[in-house]
């Protein structure tokens, strides 16, 4: 006989042809995530871009800092946490009435109850924790290079005081600009004799010689004054005296202006001379510094889309729902087409939907009969649990008027036909 525990599934008090929906997604975590992951992308495109670079006049090295455990604030947070522990430990406890139980009885009795502080929380090693973020470019000259630079900061230092010393002298420069003319050569052979003067009396004793021999020259000639010889004379030995003093005085002033003008040179010379040698302990060796190369433009790197994923995710389940959806609507219409039919007796039996399936006995007519469960997305449908009986791809090979196909392509069989 067969198990009277056969029922149709048309007659399943638990189907409603339904599934729930999947929830939607958590976007603000979504987001965070993302966000996150584009933080953590930036952090490596910049660790990628930290090239240490070595040249023949120094080095420049990227180092990694600024971040881990503060060990001094995390212990101190941990020596709080043991202080409130112990005068938690210690605090009167109470029995749920406000009754505090110490009191009540004397200290003599340690039941339960209730402690009238609120325990203290444990410190995070995680607060205390911080992120490497921090970066440090260090740059290293070749030795040669380095001292050149100390040989400069020297010169520097020395330089200084020497400025300093000679910072009156030179205050005295921008304040009086240009050269004190009244110092420039001016005189002849005596003071305050200039040069024309000097050769005026170098000559004057030549010119009373000249003239006292011309005289008597003439008086030997027998040309008396008066005479127009002797006026002719006399006018001749002027006009060659008075030339010699023209020449004299036009000399001396070439002389004198040739003077000045190295007089003057001289003392600017002099002026400028201390600023001269400052600008020249300044020049010599300078340091060369580094070139460094551009490192290679580095790709632009997103982080994880974990926004994306989750929304791609979430209409992957919708899509799968949907199409469920219309799995147990076909399901349903071909069931539905059996209960159009009036048969109301055929159970769905496809061996395809059904799993952890066992042989338990046979029935007269020689078909096994087994225990098994529906498939999950069976189960809404043809019912939860265990159940008994045929599979429909045996029935058809011995009792094929027994078995018919629903809409959906999976096979239903007709208990009532089976004989059992």
């Amino acid at each position: 006989m067969f198990n009277s525990k056969f029922v149709g599934v048309l007659k399943h008090p638990g189907y409603n042809g339904k599934s729930d929906a999947p929830p939607a997604p958590d976007y603000t975590a979504a987001a965070n995530a993302t966000a996150a992951g584009n933080l953590e992308a930036a952090k490596y495109t910049t660790q990628a871009n930290r090239v240490n670079q070595v040249t023949p006049y120094g080095n420049l090295t990227y180092t990694q800092g600024g971040g881990g455990l503060n060990q001094q604030a995390y212990d101190q947070a941990m020596q709080n946490y043991q202080q409130q522990l112990a005068a938690y430990n210690k605090a009167p406890k109470t029995n749920g009435n406000g009754l505090g139980l110490n009191g009540l009885f004397g200290g003599a009795l340690g039941g339960p109850g209730s402690n009238q502080m609120t325990a203290p929380v444990v410190p995070n090693i995680k607060d205390y924790t911080s992120d490497n973020n921090q970066w440090t470019a260090t740059q290293t000259l070749t030795p040669a290079q380095q001292k050149i630079l100390e040989q400069n900061q020297g010169l520097s230092s020395g330089l200084l005081g020497a400025a300093q010393k000679g910072l009156n002298y030179a205050q005295g420069v921008i304040e009086k600009p240009g050269v004190d003319q009244s110092q420039l050569a001016q005189v002849g052979i005596n003071p305050g004799e200039n040069y024309s003067d000097a050769i005026m009396r170098r000559l004057a004793p030549q010119i009373q010689q000249e003239s006292q021999a011309s005289d008597a020259q003439l008086a030997n000639q027998g040309i008396a004054p008066g005479t127009e010889a002797y006026a002719n004379a006399k006018r001749q030995l002027a006009q060659s005296q008075n030339d010699r003093q023209v020449a004299a005085i036009t000399g001396g002033m070439n002389v004198g202006l040739n003077a000045n003008q190295q007089g003057f040179q001289q003392s600017a010379y002099n002026q400028m001379q201390p600023i001269n040698v400052i600008n020249a302990l300044r020049t010599g060796s300078q340091v060369s510094a580094p070139s460094y190369v551009n490192p290679a433009a580095m790709p632009s790197v997103a982080g994880p889309d974990i926004l994306g994923a989750t929304q791609a995710g979430y209409n992957a389940q919708m899509g799968q729902y949907n199409a469920d959806q219309a799995s147990n609507q076909g399901l349903m219409g071909g069931l539905m087409g059996l209960g159009n039919l009036g048969i109301q007796a055929y159970k769905l039996s496809d061996i395809n939907a059904k799993e952890n399936i066992n042989e338990i006995g046979a029935l007269n007519n020689g078909l096994k009969v087994y225990s098994y469960e529906y498939k999950p997305e069976f189960k809404d449908i043809a019912g939860h649990g265990s159940h008994i009986g045929v599979m429909a791809q045996e029935v058809e090979k011995i009792i094929p008027e027994a078995v018919t196909t629903m809409s959906n392509g999976y096979k239903a069989v007709n208990y009532a036909m089976l004989g059992a």
